[in-house]
Parts: structure tokens; sequence; C-alpha cells
């Protein structure tokens, strides 16, 4: 098995990588839905669209998970000192307000896998 610090590494790489599609946000974490929300900054952040397969299989459900306009946000494991849950929101550089909907990754992977859907204002 992989050491944390390999995984880190992993992940430093490929956001290096990836170069102009990550961008920074603030993430708005909170424990339950009645919590105060405790504010993180500058954080980065790789932004990637769902395969249209993964979209086309979702959408003959009755209640599909993934539609569209939903994101899966990669954020390195060391970025975050807090666990996510599906409280949480996360606001990008141009301001759109995005929802946790589904958690995977986090210690013992390079990221936090978040699943996140635009927030209508």
């Amino acid at each position: 098995m992989l050491s944390q610090a390999m995984m880190d590494r992993v992940a430093r790489d490929t956001m290096r990588m990836r170069g102009a599609l990550v961008e920074t946000l603030t993430y708005h974490a909170r424990a339950t839905s009645a919590s105060t929300p405790m504010v993180h900054e500058d954080l980065t952040g790789n932004w990637c669209h769902f395969s249209e397969r993964l979209i086309a299989m979702h959408a003959v459900t009755d209640a599909p998970r993934v539609q569209r306009e939903d994101i899966q946000l990669q954020i390195p494991v060391t970025q975050v000192s807090w666990t996510p849950t599906t409280y949480d929101v996360v606001i990008r550089s141009d301001n759109s307000h995005w929802r946790v909907l589904d958690i995977m990754g986090g210690p013992g992977h390079p990221f936090w896998l978040l699943h996140i859907r635009r927030v209508r204002q």
C-alpha cells in the first residue's frame, strides 16, 4: 500500500500538470445542516465534467444522481483539514455556489472527490 506522503506527491504533480484547469475556490464546511459554516479560502481544485456515458446512464433512471451540469471537484487531501459533508458549499471564482452531493477519496488517496451541483441563486 502506498503511503499518504506518496499520495500527496501524486496530487501535487497532477495539479501542476493540469495547470490552467486548476481553479482557486472558497469552501464553506458544515458539520450539520444547522451549524455555522467554517470558511476555508484560497483552496485549489480541479473541476472535471462527468463523462457523457455516465450522464446518459443516469438519465434513464427514475431518480438520476448525476446531471449534465454536475461537476466532480478534486481537492488535494493536503489542503483539507476537516471532513467534507453533504452540507458543504463550494464557491467558485465567478461567485457561483455549488452544493456537495457525494464524497469519495480522502485520506489514503491523493484527492477528495466531491460530486457537486450548482445552487440556483
